[in-house]
């Protein structure tokens, strides 16, 4: 998809002048907003109309230059934000996958065992808190995950839990 600048402009056509006795024609350019025009030239200094017209109209080289340039950038950004969102789409994409495999090896015998493992390790106990019961075995990394060594896991009352999990709720 490209970008394109909009058909009607606001221009500026600048009062006629004279150099050694020459009569010349005062240049079209372009205004942005406010009090200027894309090649910098202050509107109160430089006189002559202002009307609605075209990209074809404008013949001062430096609006020029600096609308492709404008132009340009846009539709760079453009180009870029697609970028981000197909790249946003695929991590979405990639994270969903890997928490479906990883709910699904959560109903393992492999996962069972690891869990039995842990709980046996602490006696029942939170190892968080070693106050409370434990119920749940927390991660400390995925680094692992599906091959757990037993130390990458920790036996956690809900409480605890939720402290390891603070934008989670934990049930």
């Amino acid at each position: 998809m490209t970008v394109e600048a909009p058909s009607e402009l606001t221009l500026l056509h600048a009062a006629p002048y004279e150099i050694s006795g020459v009569p010349r024609r005062g240049k079209v350019h372009c205004i942005r907003e406010g009090e200027r025009t894309y090649c910098g030239q202050q509107l109160r200094y430089t006189g002559g109309t202002i009307q609605p017209g075209n990209h074809e109209d404008i013949t001062c080289k430096g609006c020029l230059r600096s609308l492709e340039t404008a132009e340009q950038r846009q539709q760079e950004e453009h180009e870029w934000e697609e970028r981000r969102a197909q790249q946003a789409a695929e991590r979405e994409r990639e994270s969903q996958e890997w928490w479906d495999w990883y709910n699904s090896y959560l109903k393992t015998p492999a996962w069972a065992l690891r869990r039995s493992l842990v709980m046996d390790r602490c006696h029942g106990r939170c190892e968080g808190c070693r106050q409370a019961s434990a119920f749940h075995v927390h991660h400390l990394t995925y680094e692992h995950a599906g091959n757990e060594l037993l130390f990458e896991l920790v036996a956690l009352c809900r409480d605890c839990h939720q402290i390891a999990h603070p934008h989670k709720v934990i049930g």
